[in-house]
């Protein structure tokens, strides 16, 4: 199986990342101890679990917005941890759970 994602593609996600992270520093969560960066993550996927509650009982939901909030905090994170996008490793990533059995295996 070949490259997973365009070259294209990954210059968007590197581009998405280092705009997450430049907007992030810019509102002052970075520089960031791990710490805070553990906490802001925990924070954003504890809004989305509700919505997925919400979405999942048929109410007024956000899910759409807190699941993007996760992916920013995600992208500025590595983007600030590993000072480059992570086009490439997403891309890896996709190719290599392609290639793993039914649930990973397990179960």
């Amino acid at each position: 199986m070949g490259k997973m994602l365009d070259s294209n593609t990954i210059a968007a996600l590197n581009a998405a990342s280092k705009m997450a992270y430049d907007i992030a520093k810019s509102k002052g969560f970075y520089p960031a101890t791990s710490g805070e960066m553990i906490k802001k993550l925990i924070e954003e996927v504890d809004e989305v679990a509700v919505e997925i509650r919400n979405f999942l009982n048929g109410e007024d939901h956000a899910l759409g917005e807190e699941a993007a909030d996760v992916v920013i905090t995600m992208f500025a994170a590595a983007y600030f941890l590993l000072g480059e996008g992570v086009g490439q490793d997403i891309s890896d990533k996709l190719k290599k759970n392609a290639g793993r059995p039914w649930r990973h295996g397990k179960g």
